[in-house]
């Protein structure tokens, strides 16, 4: 509990669990006793700067969310100098709850879930806001069976992509996105991907992808392929396991576009099966091949029928549904010639981005239309005109047709509709409304938004920023703020610099041989981020207190490489700090552990001391435990071998 009951308009009822990024407690409202989940941020956190501005924006725009399946978020406050928000309180259990029971969902259930979270997702993404983490233990399920979706912007807010700052989270880390993982830029695609991992693991029990280190991770999530679904859960659908794969791609613009096109190919795959299963049809996935159209010859089997094929990822996405067999010729009970032609529709095209009404859904369609299809053929001439016969072609008919429509088109009388006059009124409105919004703003006006963007830090959206700076610079040269929009450009330009650096340390360091030593040493550096701030924030420094030397001539590039040099290690000794003040007391109390046991189980003392040295020897702010460790180690000592009489 919290050293006081309440929080805010709430008053504190007990506390529901305790992380590292904070503690969550259920909470009442004064005066509408609506429950709430009230999260109470570290301390350490309210003091780190720019994080409380950063975190009143953020909150803020997560506040525009209010979608039945998103946990809505109430508001925010301070209590004690601690920051906190409080949440909807959903009385049920996260996916991973039910995971850890040892729960496996079936590919119904997957899918119903996964039509729910597309509407959130879509939902978010139409507001520009991204998830960032999303993972079994992020959905909430009701006891109605409702999913709600948890902690939206969490990790944008935290500034740590979904892990912690030593990439110690594994879990949330095995269902980043590769370009995530880089470091890259995050889009809604991204959401897609973590979203299919979900589904794997509520099908197979596990992750795609599962390692003993988080490197070994990363580098299965950028370079391999994850096994098909279907392998570790044989019962889902061959449907479901193509929009799966799509879903996790490597390159986002090969993935499925948007949420709305994921929620059409799910539907898609419930009516395709439920229609297969009403037809008696084997699932594609767990059927035994057909033997081809030679094997059948060779052994006397008439066909009339070409070879099925399996149906592929590749051809499902290119809308390749022709290639495939039809239903009808798998069934005995359809008759040639019979007016039922039950055949896999044409997916849509993944990676397109037209609107969703041109899309076709992953579904089987039936084509048996009610009533033969009615041919318009013009009247024959009178025997008078001519005795000869009259044959007009369908080609014929249907010209007749159009120049027949478009007469009474033309005779009818011309009315504006009332959607016409709608969609003028609100073109009106939209220019109006784009004219006020792009009309050149004042020098005071620009600044303004310049400096909100300022101290957002790095935070701050790196086009935008750099677009308005520009244009200040363009339109208000003799500024008196000039001086201030200069240093805010130059930090721009350096933030720009370290992106572009991340995004090509591992393929430069591989391949560029004409590196200079502070370009490889600064690659380096930004690369060991990924697995190690520490022995990051080591190389920096190291690099700094070699090159950083008036005697050294270094051209311009290896000047602006120091720079960045110089922004890293202030950024990653806070990081390490904090990380190392808040698992500090963890640390302690497991070595506490395992001096209760020096005597009654010193081989537990033991494991416990090695574990301890093993994985914390190499951070500076855990040498105090770790030497604790040894010395505890050491006055154990190592187990004595019995002697047999």
């Amino acid at each position: 509990m919290p050293d006081h009951d309440r929080l805010g308009p709430y008053r504190i009822i007990r506390k529901l669990g305790e992380g590292g990024m904070g503690a969550v407690f259920h909470g009442i409202e004064d005066g509408s006793e609506r429950p709430a989940a009230i999260k109470l941020l570290p301390l350490s956190l309210a003091r780190q700067e720019g994080f409380r501005l950063r975190f009143e924006i953020e909150i803020e725009t997560l506040r525009k969310l209010e979608h039945p399946n998103i946990i809505r978020l109430f508001g925010f406050g301070e209590e004690a100098g601690q920051l906190f928000y409080a949440m909807e309180f959903v009385e049920g259990s996260s996916l991973q709850d039910e995971l850890d029971r040892g729960r496996r969902f079936s590919w119904r259930e997957t899918a119903e879930l996964g039509l729910q979270l597309c509407q959130a997702l879509r939902h978010a993404h139409l507001r520009g806001i991204i998830h960032r983490d999303i993972k079994p233990a992020n959905v909430m399920l009701t006891r109605d069976g409702t999913a709600k979706l948890a902690d939206f912007g969490i990790a944008r807010l935290y500034g740590v992509s979904g892990m912690t700052l030593d990439g110690g989270t594994i879990g949330t880390a095995n269902y980043m996105a590769p370009e995530q993982v880089d470091g890259g830029t995050v889009t809604d695609r991204s959401d897609l991907y973590a979203l299919g991992g979900t589904f794997y693991a509520l099908l197979a029990g596990q992750p795609p992808f599962v390692a003993k280190s988080l490197m070994q991770l990363f580098q299965m999530q950028k370079n391999q392929e994850p096994a098909p679904v279907t392998a570790l859960a044989p019962k889902t659908p061959k449907e479901l396991e193509i929009v799966i794969a799509a879903m996790l791609r490597k390159e986002p613009a090969q993935r499925i576009a948007n949420a709305m096109m994921l929620a059409k190919s799910l539907q898609g795959v419930i009516d395709a099966v439920t229609l297969r299963e009403q037809q008696g049809v084997e699932n594609p996935a767990t059927a035994k091949p057909m033997p081809s159209s030679a094997s059948r010859q060779s052994s006397g089997a008439a066909s009339s029928s070409p070879a099925s094929e399996p149906i592929t990822m590749d051809k499902l996405l290119a809308g390749h549904a022709a290639d495939q067999p039809t239903m009808a010729s798998q069934r005995k009970d359809v008759e040639p010639g019979a007016n039922e032609d039950i055949t896999l529709a044409s997916a849509p095209d993944m990676t397109s981005a037209s609107p969703p009404g041109d899309l076709d859904d992953i579904t089987l369609a039936t084509d048996t239309p009610d009533t033969p299809q009615e041919l318009h053929v013009a009247a024959p001439p009178s025997p008078s005109a001519s005795a000869r016969a009259v044959f007009i072609t369908a080609e014929e008919a249907a010209e007749q047709d159009r120049l027949r429509q478009e007469e009474e088109e033309r005779s009818r009388p011309r009315i504006i509709g009332t959607g016409t006059i709608i969609f003028v009124a609100m073109l009106f409105v939209v220019t109006l409304a784009a004219w006020w919004w792009l009309k050149p703003l004042s020098a005071d006006q620009l600044f303004a938004r310049i400096d909100l963007l300022q101290q957002m830090g790095e935070d701050a959206p790196l086009e935008q920023a750099y677009a308005m700076v520009m244009s200040f610079e363009e339109r208000h040269p003799d500024d008196a703020r000039m001086s201030q929009i200069k240093v805010f450009k130059d930090d721009l330009q350096l933030r720009d610099l370290e992106r572009k650096l991340r995004q090509t340390a591992g393929s430069r360091l591989a391949n560029d041989k004409s590196l200079s030593p502070v370009e490889r040493i600064c690659l380096e550096a930004l690369a060991e981020m990924k697995v190690s701030p520490e022995a990051a924030l080591l190389k920096f420094e190291a690099m700094l207190t070699l090159f950083n030397d008036p005697g050294i001539t270094l051209d311009k590039r290896e000047e602006r490489l120091l720079e960045v040099a110089r922004r890293q290690v202030e950024k990653l000794r806070e990081q390490v700090k904090l990380y190392g003040s808040d698992h500090l007391l963890k640390l302690r109390l497991l070595l506490a552990r395992a001096k209760q046991f020096r005597e009654s189980n010193p081989a537990r003392t033991r494991q416990a001391c090695d574990a301890l040295i093993l994985l914390y020897a190499d951070k500076p702010w855990a040498q105090d435990v770790v030497a604790q460790a040894k010395a505890l180690r050491a006055e154990v000592g190592d187990a004595t071998p019995t002697t047999q009489p």
